[in-house]
């Protein structure tokens, strides 16, 4: 899978926000670590936090969106952790009414006027900002006792007005959900104990996974002042703990969905434009020609015509997407196909938000991160064809199950001790 990469420079001098390519440990070494790290995770939350994920099952079920699975719990659990210590600090500096003004001009922003549009763009520009001179790195959590159940309702708020972190919003409102479900010293008790098991996490990630986010500082450190008004700008602003936490998502997911992936008799593969190579601007997938865009290998050289020979080869069809970071229009054009299992192809900051969509779009579906993010519209000031792992594309298509369920070749010892004394 390295041949065509090897041919060009760029790919080995220029540092990307997160890459997943570790030539010298193997081409699947990245998956290896990610599965036997989230087998350690799952064992370790279920003696330190597995009363709390059994009542935050039990409550989700009655929230009619369907059964949650324990691995899903625990990362929805992790993920409302993060975003009281990340980003309660930056919601409480944004005005009540400017929260319900937000949110009340994106339920239009299907069908925007002029008027809506300019009110949402400036009340966004002015009130929505990043904060650029926090630490990017691990951070002391904010203690558990000093935060309010009441309180979580204007976080979610602005968590949902952000856009990009949508899925965020909803993991915290379940659990929100949870602990209205318990009196208060019950629910300070739980707090207590979950932003523990965060912080347990965090750490024990940065030691296992922190190999391959380690850009990620660097980016935020080097973005300029004025890219505060970018409407990308808190995907842009991911922490190292969020690339983590994406890559547990995908992890998960992959291994509750894995089986009926496999019985579906049609397989299709989705693919970003980004991947698209020299001929970019003229092939059909650079193109605005709809929702089913194949690859018509007009550039051997190109990923996304490597990809789709490989794809091919193994009985899945393959189509090329624009940046599925707005993912509505095409999931709903593509949970019109029954009977159909979904490889999506995607780098990690996205990935969260599309995995929310599927599963309330109840697609079938397995995701592969990309090796690194290359595009200029978020990541570049000049675009990079950005890769995959051929192998562990192979894999997900016809592979017997996740790796986290099949027997796979050892790893350095360095590595699986690190994976225990994070964790204990």
């Amino acid at each position: 899978m390295n041949e065509i990469r090897d041919l060009i420079p760029e790919y080995k001098r220029v540092p990307f926000v997160y890459d997943l390519r570790l030539p010298e440990t193997g081409d699947d070494s990245y998956f290896i670590q990610l599965a036997r790290f989230t087998d350690t995770l799952l064992d370790r939350a279920d003696h330190q936090v597995g009363d709390i994920i059994e009542r935050h099952i039990a409550c989700y079920d009655g929230l009619h969106e369907g059964s949650l699975s324990r691995g899903q719990a625990v990362l929805a659990v992790l993920t409302a952790a993060m975003a009281i210590k990340m980003y309660q600090d930056l919601a409480l500096r944004v005005p009540g009414w400017v929260v319900t003004e937000l949110q009340k001009l994106i339920w239009k922003h299907d069908r925007p006027t002029v008027t809506t549009h300019m009110l949402r763009s400036a009340l966004f520009r002015t009130f929505m900002k990043t904060d650029y001179d926090r630490d990017a790195g691990p951070t002391r959590p904010p203690k558990a006792a000093t935060i309010k159940v009441e309180e979580l309702s204007h976080l979610i708020g602005w968590l949902d007005c952000t856009c990009d972190l949508r899925e965020t919003a909803r993991a915290l409102a379940n659990w929100r959900n949870s602990l209205e479900n318990v009196p208060p010293p019950t629910a300070s008790e739980w707090m207590n104990r979950v932003m523990e098991f965060y912080a347990s996490f965090e750490a024990a990630a940065e030691r296992a996974l922190g190999t391959y986010t380690g850009g990620v500082s660097n980016f935020i450190a080097g973005r300029r002042g004025g890219e505060n008004r970018r409407l990308d700008r808190f995907l842009r602003g991911r922490k190292q703990v969020e690339y983590h936490l994406a890559m547990l998502g995908s992890e998960i997911a992959n291994r509750i969905s894995r089986d009926a992936f496999l019985r579906c008799p049609r397989k299709i593969v989705l693919v970003p434009a980004c991947m698209r190579g020299a001929k970019a601007q003229t092939c059909s997938g650079g193109q605005s020609y709809g929702m089913d865009v194949s690859c018509c290998g007009c550039d051997p050289n190109c990923w996304t015509a490597e990809t789709s020979r490989t794809a091919r080869k193994h009985g899945a069809e393959i189509y090329v997407e624009n940046c599925p970071r707005n993912s509505h229009r095409w999931t709903l054009r593509w949970s019109q196909e029954q009977h159909t299992g979904f490889v999506i192809v995607a780098c990690l900051p996205v990935l969260p938000s599309i995995q929310n969509a599927t599963r309330l779009a109840r697609m079938t579906c397995q995701f592969l991160p990309l090796d690194f993010p290359g595009c200029r519209d978020h990541w570049r000031n000049s675009r990079i064809p950005t890769t995959l792992n051929k192998h562990e594309l192979v894999q997900l298509i016809t592979g017997p199950g996740t790796r986290g369920f099949y027997p796979a070749r050892e790893i350095d010892a360095v590595i699986a001790i690190g994976l225990r004394s994070g964790l204990t």
